[in-house]
């Protein structure tokens, strides 16, 4: 559904890179595990959570599909309120086709 796109896939977290390595490692997932430990992105993107983590009150980051071209321009952000709902892959991957006609 992606590998005819000029996109490439991955996952981003607040977890530790070792915490993320296990997780890739348990789902077989074929894409990049990266860590955001620090919450750099997470602010860049303005998907901080101020407080939101329910058992500490600590901050957490928002679940979000983000989009990026090569150069570094957003193409879209798509965060949602609730972790469980995320847009399914078709309507990803025809936002990508939108965002770079030439590979619709």
């Amino acid at each position: 559904m992606f590998g005819d796109l000029n996109f490439k896939l991955a996952a981003v977290s607040a977890e530790k890179p070792e915490d993320l390595a296990a997780g890739k490692e348990k789902t077989k997932a074929e894409f990049a595990f990266l860590s955001d430990a620090e919450g750099k992105l997470a602010d860049a993107f303005g998907l901080r959570h101020e407080g939101g983590n329910p058992m500490d009150g600590s901050d957490i980051t928002r679940p979000a599909v983000v989009a990026l071209k090569k150069d570094g321009t957003v193409v879209f952000v798509d965060p949602t309120e609730n972790y469980r709902v995320r847009p399914a892959p078709a309507e990803i991957a025809e936002r990508l086709r939108t965002a770079d006609p030439a590979k619709g």
